[in-house]
């Protein structure tokens, strides 16, 4: 299943602790996509809707989430990444309709 469906069937769901895994996971297809930028706002937005909902994830998909995270990072240094966080939490304050338009543009692998 694509990722795109998943964010999209959690939010039809109303299941923020849902929107939330299936960023993380599209956050790490983001990422090997070259959408490093994009893939850290959602990663912060995916912070934000964690911490609203108090939804703590799975701990089988932490090895992959700080992985990903690391990659983003580097990837974009210090400032840059720092930034793209920001905005990704900022996100949130607009709805969480607007989280999962912007997951909902990251292209799936394959695809």
């Amino acid at each position: 299943m694509s990722n795109q469906i998943l964010v999209a069937y959690a939010s039809q769901t109303g299941s923020t602790a849902g929107v939330a895994e299936a960023i993380g996971k599209t956050l790490a297809e983001s990422g090997a996509q070259g959408q490093v930028q994009q893939g850290a706002q959602l990663l912060g937005a995916a912070e934000a809707l964690c911490e609203a909902s108090g939804a703590t994830g799975w701990p089988a998909d932490r090895i992959e989430y700080e992985r990903s995270l690391a990659l983003l990072h580097q990837s974009l240094g210090e400032a840059p990444f720092a930034a793209a966080w920001a905005e990704g939490r900022r996100l949130l304050s607009r709805g969480i309709e607007t989280v999962v338009t912007c997951a909902l543009q990251v292209k799936d692998l394959g695809a």
